[in-house]
């Protein structure tokens, strides 16, 4: 893996080095550094992550807490449903 940057495009707001401090840093002058422009495999997921921070305008997993809200309604809605769905189907036998 080689990382490049798309100068015109970066906007040096640092999501990326908190993502993946081994590999970006960003100066006292805003300016990106890469630090490893071939960083290794163990590195890859920290900078997927750094990509999807980019690409999102904000940290990844910065609101964990609203996913897993959502998770636990859709999972009460569901097993409401599930369970009617199944005296229905158990009434009618």
């Amino acid at each position: 893996m080689r990382i490049v940057v798309d100068w015109d495009l970066c906007e040096s707001n640092g999501l990326c080095m908190t993502a993946a401090p081994e590999v970006f840093e960003l100066q006292d002058d805003d300016t990106l550094m890469i630090l490893q422009e071939t960083p290794d495999e163990a590195l890859r997921s920290k900078v997927v992550d750094a990509v999807r921070a980019w690409f999102l305008g904000q940290p990844v997993g910065s609101h964990a807490w609203i996913a897993l809200v959502w998770c636990m309604g859709i999972l009460v809605v569901f097993v409401t449903l599930s369970v009617s769905v199944y005296r229905r189907a158990a009434a009618r036998s």
